[in-house]
């Protein structure tokens, strides 16, 4: 039995090309047309009727560990794709189906990672929009071709996001949420708390002191009488 996963990096409802429905659609086409038996599982947290479903806003890699033996290793912070990985391994299921390249890597972490699983592991990998011959050269050059291609457009949909930032900024305006001694008043109005801030200001002072370890500033911020703790947030939205 296969599996299929859809990984989607963008939030813009008009990129039909690459919504998780779009990939899921083109993924079981493929495997009607190739005749590969999707399973019908359920994994809460992970897989529905067979699919995989991962959202992103951008790639984060954990900084690797380097061992005594020269070994090394680093975390993806891409739970769900890691733990499909894991039933691969284990051989409870054939494969997986992706859309295509793109889909399953944005950098060369992320090669390494689909490469030493098809080349190494034996694990049957397909793509929808691609039929990469694994084995044969031309097959490796067009998947690193497809590779360096995903890399680059990965780049600059960062280098898009931080001049975007960057312009925000300037004219004012912080879409994120207000430090601790500014109040949320709306993206470009994050006036001063007048509760908080005279005690973030004190603490800048203790701080330039020099008498102060920050520890035990820590500590004052902490207390009851500064109450300097983060702001409350609200739990992000699962798809249950």
């Amino acid at each position: 039995m296969y599996f299929i996963y859809c990984r989607r990096s963008k939030n813009d409802p008009n990129d039909q090309k690459n919504s998780l429905d779009g990939q899921e659609k083109k993924g079981r086409k493929h495997a009607k047309d190739n005749k590969l038996p999707i399973t019908n599982d359920s994994i809460e947290g992970l897989m529905e009727n067979g699919v995989i479903r991962e959202s992103h806003s951008g790639w984060k890699t954990n900084p690797r560990e380097y061992n005594d033996d020269g070994s090394g290793q680093y975390k993806i912070d891409r739970g769900k794709l890691m733990k499909a990985v894991g039933l691969l391994l284990e051989g409870k299921y054939t494969g997986m189906i992706i859309m295509n390249w793109d889909r399953g890597s944005r950098n060369d972490l992320d090669d390494t990672l689909l490469k030493d699983l098809i080349d190494n592991q034996g694990i049957d990998i397909r793509f929808a929009e691609a039929n990469y011959e694994h084995k044969r050269s031309g097959g490796k050059l067009h998947r690193n071709v497809d590779g360096m291609v995903a890399q680059y457009w990965s780049d600059k949909t960062s280098d898009a996001i931080w001049d975007w930032h960057r312009k925000k900024r300037k004219e004012g305006n912080i879409g994120n949420q207000a430090p601790i001694g500014y109040l949320d008043r709306g993206a470009d109005n994050k006036p001063l708390d007048p509760e908080r801030a005279p005690k973030v200001l004190e603490l800048f002072h203790m701080y330039a002191s020099g008498k102060w370890s920050m520890r035990q500033l820590t500590k004052n911020a902490n207390s009851v009488e500064m109450n300097l703790t983060s702001k409350p947030r609200r739990r992000a939205r699962t798809r249950e």
